[in-house]
């Protein structure tokens, strides 16, 4: 399954979250404290995330980035974003895992690989904490985790409103160059309309 396939209709997944969008406060307080990014790594068509310079996603006019999973790719597009800031990724939240009919990685796996690759990745998972992704892939492989203290709502892409409350809570994994061990968890405060208003 490529990345086209699985998120190129707006019912992909469970009634269309693979392509609920991120809530513009939040964009604003990551793009605050960690800067402008350069590219958004799972996006649509239109809804890249503001200020970035590139992104991957179906839909995409050049082929080669319609796929943000696929084999022997460079998220930073051959050092150009590494000169623009971090990579934003909001990935489809039912390929977060390493997919067992595939030699394709997942999400997380992938982000992990792609911060080897020299890059910050700023990204955005459920807190799913006793899957074998979120352990291979977020707290050994990201540097950062930041817990909000409220459940974030995203933004349905049909209705263009906030979702209700999602089962489970976001957290926000950064993925650092060079970064080796255990992730440092941390927890921040988000107001109801996914603002962080504190970082601890």
């Amino acid at each position: 399954m490529t990345l086209a396939s699985a998120i190129g209709g707006q019912k992909a997944g469970k009634k269309g979250r693979d392509t609920w969008r991120t809530p513009p406060p939040l964009v604003d307080s990551l793009i605050e404290r960690f800067g402008t990014f350069g590219v958004d790594a799972a996006a649509q068509p239109g809804h890249a995330i503001k200020g970035t310079l590139g992104w991957f996603g179906p839909g995409h006019e050049d082929p080669n980035r319609q796929d943000a999973l696929a084999p022997n790719l460079k998220w930073d597009m051959n050092c150009w974003v590494k000169r623009h800031g971090p990579i934003f990724l909001n990935p489809p939240f039912s390929m977060l895992g390493d997919p067992s009919y595939s030699s394709k990685i997942g999400f997380m796996h992938a982000a992990k690989y792609q911060s080897c690759l020299g890059v910050t990745i700023v990204a955005l998972c459920p807190a799913r904490i006793s899957t074998a992704w979120f352990h291979n892939h977020v707290l050994w492989g990201a540097a950062e985790i930041w817990i909000p203290n409220k459940r974030l709502r995203f933004i349905d892409p049909v209705t263009g409103k906030r979702a209700g409350s999602p089962s489970a809570a976001t957290l926000i994994s950064v993925y650092r160059p060079n970064w080796v061990g255990q992730a440092v968890i941390r927890g921040c405060q988000m107001d109801p309309d996914g603002k962080i208003t504190g970082w601890r």
